[in-house]
């Protein structure tokens, strides 16, 4: 089935070594990119006294994926300055380890977010980093949201580099928390909206975001939205409703809807 599938590269990430010879084991592999990064890419790149700091750096950003990043709660945390913090940020960034999400921002008389989010490039790296054992542990755990965000999020990102594109890519959030995941530009203020759920069925107060960002820009602003979801075929969430639950993957997934 396409959700076991999207699991399965959830968890192993998208590594093409790690698919080429499945009897790598994903932990041992992963460990030792892990270590062959630090040591050779992140102190070239920086005179990094410590690589034990950058190593619990890299895993405090993990357990902050899909948050509103705070550069002086994540170097508290490290114990290191927030400068250091967002250097190391920008190092992890240009190796496309990780990547921000910035809040769209247009005026429309709503007091609206203005700090990114952050997101792993690769969603096996993220589990790893997390420290689960299986993948079991992954969907029983309170994380479980934040990492199925990050897997929909990255692949939206690579359908667009893949195309040669810088992805036009924001979430929306205001002050009170009402939020749309993902907004992508497809013209002047029209945007594609996407909402990311764990579940196969999506309740309607999911939509919430979609219907508060229509209501503050006008109900043209978003050409379509979908909520990207565990189903395994994509329906639409109300009658006569531009919204729809789409899978990840497979016929009439997220890759089709964004063509």
């Amino acid at each position: 089935a396409t959700t076991e599938k999207m699991d399965l590269f959830c968890w192993r990430g998208g590594f093409p070594e790690l698919w080429q010879r499945p009897e790598l084991d994903r932990e041992m592999w992963l460990g030792s990119y892990l270590s062959t990064y630090l040591e050779r890419d992140v102190r070239n790149i920086l005179n990094i006294g410590s690589l034990r700091d950058f190593d619990r750096f890299l895993r405090a950003a993990a357990l902050r994926v899909g948050q509103l990043l705070s550069l002086s709660e994540l170097a508290r945390d490290v114990g290191i300055a927030p400068n250091t913090a967002k250097s190391w940020i920008s190092i992890l960034e240009t190796s496309r380890q990780v990547f921000l999400l910035q809040p769209y921002h247009s005026s429309a008389g709503k007091r609206l977010i203005k700090t990114p989010k952050l997101y792993f490039s690769d969603p096996g790296m993220l589990t790893y980093l997390l420290g689960f054992a299986d993948w079991e542990s992954v969907i029983r755990n309170a994380a479980w949201g934040a990492v199925w965000e990050n897997f929909v999020i990255g692949e939206v990102h690579k359908h667009f580099f893949n195309m040669g594109k810088r992805p036009p890519c924001w979430f929306w959030r205001t002050v009170q928390g009402e939020e749309v995941d993902l907004l992508i530009e497809v013209g002047p203020r029209q945007f594609l909206a996407i909402e990311c759920k764990t579940s196969a069925r999506v309740e309607s107060s999911a939509l919430k975001g979609l219907a508060e960002i229509e209501r503050c820009y006008g109900a043209k602003t978003l050409k379509k939205a979908a909520v990207v979801c565990r189903t395994e075929s994509p329906y639409p969430l109300a009658p006569k409703s531009r919204i729809v639950a789409l899978p990840l993957a497979g016929d009439g997934g997220l890759v089709e809807w964004l063509s």
